[in-house]
Order: structure tokens, then C-alpha cells, then sequence
């Protein structure tokens, strides 16, 4: 347990990257873990004294300066490099085509999609019926131009390979003259990518199973959130095992292999279920929200841990179980509303209200 403690905080000032020791509170929580006086140091029920948010949010302005980055830009790198693509035309092609750059969306998060062409400015959505699925594509060479504008700083997985045979195509059909890019190394904690990326890949869970069931002695709750890549990019054949690896360590955890029994494809897998993850999505979901429908999951699952968080005896009430039975039957497939006003506030899109 000591040990998971201090890989907490240490994770945590490495996170903020504290400059300023006076009044961080986190600084101070880092000083008595260090100090030698304490034997005892932190339960994780004394976090929660301290105030979660409080505990986490606080002194931001630190190491933080919101001017310091693209949000729109980030977030659509994200988007891209979890469920999109880019279609090159072939230089044999007698019809000369532009090419094509795709994002796939689940047809709940249609007004996403529609809030981003309008960003954009160019394009169409093409409705896939058959896959629950709508596809951004955007082939003007304004839209183009745009889009590699916005992502070009930001891109963290091997497709960047396909953003700069773009960009080779462009200089050679267009005379534009950009340089070929190279991944961004920075932290995941500076941007919105990691929250792009989770729109596009990642799922969030509530796990309920009453004891009631077969050999179960006890209520278990297990809340989770999973994010699932393939191992190799089938272009340039790359793997994805550095940035997904950094992701995995982002949300202390570990870097999984899932092998997929119909087809015997693998995948990576991060999934992130301990208390040291889940305080660690938490943080850095609250600092840069989701935009999709996963942010309505995401909200009953940040409901359900600091319910579980909050507990110092770690045995939940009759009622604090049925709030989280609920959040659980309305997640995922079961959930039958859905709320876009978030899109109207956010600060990704403020230019477009």
C-alpha cells in the first residue's frame, strides 16, 4: 500500500509539474510523504477529506497557461488518430481526385460530427446504416489545408505517416511547401488529445453484480475505463505500443494484450479500474472534457467512483448502491437520452456560437 501511495503523488507532482511549493496543496501531500516523522501517512479516505477537486484542481494557473495550446487542434488530432483516416488518390488515377480525410463517428454522436464540419468549414457527413456509423470527410483543398493547420503540432501515433503523405501530395499538386511533421513527445497532461483519442477508442463501464448472484458473497462494484487499439498500423506498420504504453502509465496502469477469439487479431488494451486510475481520469477528464456521448457515461462513472471514494469504511449504504445500480442501467447501450447543450459552452467550439 505505501508504495501505491507514493507512486500516487510522485505520478501526481510529475503531473503538475510543480514549480511553486508555497501553497500547492499537492506539494504538501508530496512533503509528508517523504517525511520520516509519519509512519502512517494517507488513507485514501484522507484524500477525500482533503476535497477531491480541491486536491487535484487547485493551482492550476502553476504550470498552466490555457493560451499555450490549440483546443480545437489537440482534440482533433485525437479524434483522428483513434477512428480516422486518409485517403490518398493514386498518381495512375486518369480522374484527378483530391484526397480525403475521414473521421468515423457512432451515429449517437452525429452532432458532434456536425459541430466540427461547421468548424471546418468544408465537407460532408455520409451516413453508414448498416454500422450505426457517420463518416466526416472533408476533400476541399481549403478543408485540407485547414485541418493540417489545426493537427500538425499534435499528432502522437504512427499515423502521422498517412498526415504526411498528405502533405507531400499537397506540396506537389498545390505548391504549398510544409515540412514533413514529426510526433508530439510532450505530456499528455498539456492538451486535448488523450481526450480525442478516448471519444474515439475508449469506453467507460459499471460493473455491478449483487450478491444475490451465483457464488457471490457480497455486492461487487468495478468501475472501468478501457481503451482499445490495434497493435500495428496497417500502413506503414508501425506499432502502437510507445504512445499507448505512455497513455497506460498516464492512468497508472499497465499496457494489456487482447487477443480476439473469432479472429485471432490482436490488440492493445489499457484498462483502467484501480483507485489510482480512476482519480488519475477524473483529473484529467475534469480539466479537458469529453465532447461525445461517452461524456454522459463518463459523468455516471465520476459519479459512481466518488461514491465509492467517499466511503472511509468502504461498505456503501442501501441507498448509495441502488444510486450506482442506476448509473449503471443508464449507461452504454441501455441509455436512451442524450444532451448536447455541452456543446453550445465548450470551449473547443466558442468561435462558432
Amino acid at each position: 500500500m505505501a508504495k501505491n501511495r507514493e507512486k500516487f503523488f510522485i505520478n501526481l507532482g510529475k503531473r503538475y509539474e510543480i514549480k511553486s511549493k508555497k501553497n500547492n496543496i499537492i506539494y504538501k501531500l508530496l512533503y509528508l510523504l517523504h517525511s520520516s516523522k509519519i509512519k502512517n501517512f494517507i488513507s485514501q479516505s484522507d484524500i477525500m477529506q482533503f476535497g477531491f477537486n480541491k486536491c487535484l484542481i487547485s493551482n492550476q494557473q502553476d504550470y498552466y497557461n490555457p493560451a499555450d495550446f490549440n483546443k480545437f487542434g489537440s482534440y482533433l488530432a485525437g479524434l483522428y488518430e483513434g477512428d480516422g483516416h486518409i485517403w490518398i488518390p493514386s498518381g495512375n488515377s486518369v480522374k484527378k481526385h483530391n484526397p480525403r480525410f475521414c473521421i468515423t463517428f457512432h451515429k449517437d454522436d452525429l452532432p458532434l460530427a456536425e459541430i466540427i464540419l461547421k468548424k471546418i468549414g468544408s465537407g460532408f457527413i455520409r451516413m453508414k446504416g448498416r454500422e450505426n456509423a457517420v463518416v466526416l470527410t472533408v476533400s476541399p483543398i481549403n478543408g485540407l489545408t485547414y485541418i493540417l493547420s489545426q493537427i500538425s503540432n499534435y499528432l502522437r501515433t504512427p499515423k502521422i505517416h498517412q498526415v504526411n503523405k498528405l502533405i507531400i501530395w499537397l506540396n506537389l499538386h498545390n505548391k504549398t511547401n510544409y515540412s514533413l511533421l514529426t510526433k508530439n513527445e510532450d505530456s499528455l497532461n498539456k492538451d486535448y488529445w488523450l481526450t480525442g483519442f478516448i471519444d474515439a477508442d475508449g469506453s467507460f463501464m459499471i460493473n455491478y453484480k449483487k450478491k444475490t448472484e451465483k457464488n457471490v458473497n457480497r455486492d461487487i462494484i468495478k468501475l472501468t475505463l478501457t481503451i482499445e487499439q490495434r497493435m500495428f498500423d496497417p500502413i506503414s506498420k508501425e506499432k502502437y505500443e510507445s504512445i499507448l504504453s505512455k497513455i497506460a502509465s498516464f492512468f497508472n496502469t499497465n499496457l494489456r494484450v487482447r487477443t480476439q477469439k473469432s479472429t485471432g487479431n490482436c490488440y492493445y488494451r489499457i484498462v483502467a479500474t484501480s483507485y489510482l486510475s480512476i482519480v488519475a481520469v477524473i483529473d484529467y477528464l475534469t480539466r479537458y472534457p469529453l465532447q461525445s456521448s461517452k461524456r454522459l457515461n463518463y459523468l455516471n462513472f465520476k459519479k459512481a467512483s466518488l461514491i465509492k471514494m467517499s466511503n472511509k469504511n468502504k461498505i456503501l449504504s442501501i441507498e448509495q448502491k441502488n444510486i450506482i445500480f442506476d448509473l449503471k442501467e443508464n449507461m452504454n447501450r441501455k441509455r436512451t437520452f442524450y444532451s448536447w447543450n455541452h456543446l453550445n459552452n465548450s470551449e473547443l467550439f466558442k468561435t462558432l456560437n
